[in-house]
């Protein structure tokens, strides 16, 4: 009866060794499934959904010159104000009017070394003009608004050497250098191209601004 006792007791504690090493198993697993789904989901989140980075002192500087350049030219503006500078090609700035958007090219020969200062140094050139329907309009610019006063992520340069500076208002700036993939910073670079664009379309304006929304929702 004993050793019959002794016999069981041993199987149980084999049973419960068992449990206890595939439940740890299982954990371990669970834990290696979760490092590699949260680490696929950080890179997502901070590579391809970049937001705007908050302006520092240059980029700040960026833009008071370029607000300076349009005084100089007398050319008026509402709000918006966007100054894309690409390495190799001529800078422009994107303005908004109180019926659309209007972009100029800016004539330099610096190639955008420093001093900022000499970047807005040459001619100043209207490239396109796009008009949009007042309720459009407003939609546009809720959209770039919101997304320079909200402006949180960590600067990171991109691949292509093309600087974009934003300006809102009077205070609320933002800066980002051509992100990748389709997160919103990369949706406000598309959505400043075609503004800028020698043939812009209303409808593909509206359609950008209303996929930043939709992706400011999702987040």
């Amino acid at each position: 009866m004993r050793a019959t006792n002794i016999l069981i007791l041993s199987s149980t504690l084999i049973v419960v060794a068992v449990l206890v090493a595939l439940v740890v198993f299982r954990a371990q697993g669970r834990r290696g499934v979760d490092a590699e789904i949260l680490e696929a989901r950080a890179e997502r989140r901070f590579v391809a959904e970049r937001g705007l980075s908050p302006c520092d002192p240059h980029a700040r500087e960026v833009l008071i010159l370029a607000q300076a350049k349009l005084r100089r030219e007398a050319v008026a503006h509402d709000g918006l104000i966007a100054v894309v500078a690409p390495t190799f090609s001529p800078l422009e700035i994107i303005v908004q009017t109180d019926s659309g958007y209007s972009a100029y090219q800016v004539g330099s020969e610096n190639l955008f070394a420093p001093p900022a200062s000499d970047w807005f140094s040459g001619e100043l050139r209207k490239v396109s003009e796009v008009q949009l329907r007042p309720p459009a309009l407003y939609n546009v610019q809720a959209t770039l608004s919101r997304s320079v006063r909200y402006a949180m992520t960590a600067r990171e340069y991109g691949p292509d050497g093309v600087a974009y500076y934003i300006g809102w208002a009077e205070d609320s700036c933002a800066f980002t250098s051509h992100p990748r993939e389709e997160g919103p910073a990369a949706l406000v670079t598309q959505l400043l191209a075609e503004m800028s664009d020698s043939d812009p379309s209303s409808e593909r304006i509206e359609t950008f601004a209303a996929a930043i929304d939709k992706h400011d929702a999702a987040r």
